[in-house]
């Protein structure tokens, strides 16, 4: 993954031009836009990193429109479609969960929450980089009591400016005195993926 300031790439027209154009949209309305065209997608992978406190784990999330989930770690892997979750321990067999873990996860892929997570949420823009050779347009947000909790969390978004797509989210927050920080890397999108059930 490579981070270049466009100031080495680009003449400062150009540079200046692009923040012109950004500056007289609506920021809040390009984040919003950036959801609502994730959700559209029939396909994407997204590498979550997260570091709590003192641990860290890593896990790469494959979803495939409307509701099917591969969710994998170092430990173990799961699979999500509609009602039924299916998980196996590495090395084990597959066992079928007793609950209902699709539906938590698709309340985040409901088009209604983008209206929950932009509510009351104070959107910068940062300024512009190079990400994978593609030009960004980078945000910051800040979301007071993130859906419904009394946490509040700062990100910092990355969105292809060709595409309108969210390719990167930096999230920071604090929860019982614990700092929590997770990197999600998105790509793939409209990718042929395919997950099956496994039993």
């Amino acid at each position: 993954m490579r981070f270049i300031l466009l100031e080495k790439n680009f003449s400062p027209w150009f540079l200046a031009e692009v923040m012109r154009i950004v500056a007289g949209r609506d920021q809040a309305e390009i984040f919003t836009k950036a959801l609502s065209a994730q959700l559209a997608a029939k396909s994407f992978r997204v590498r979550m990193e997260t570091v709590r406190g003192s641990e860290r784990s890593v896990r790469l999330l494959e979803h495939v429109s409307p509701q099917c989930f591969r969710v994998v770690s170092d430990t173990d892997e799961m699979i999500i479609m509609d009602h039924s979750t299916f998980r196996r321990v590495t090395g084990r067999a597959w066992q079928r969960i007793p609950f209902d873990v699709g539906s938590v996860i698709g309340q985040f892929l409901n088009p209604n929450v983008i209206e929950e997570l932009t509510q009351g949420t104070a959107v910068t823009f940062n300024g512009t980089e190079m990400l994978d050779e593609q030009l960004m347009l980078v945000f910051q947000s800040i979301h007071p009591k993130a859906l419904g909790t009394d946490i509040t969390t700062i990100s910092k978004i990355w969105i292809s400016e060709e595409t309108g797509l969210l390719c990167r989210l930096e999230m920071e927050s604090e929860v019982k005195g614990i700092q929590t920080r997770t990197v999600s890397v998105y790509f793939d999108y409209n990718a042929d993926i395919q997950i099956e059930p496994p039993v």
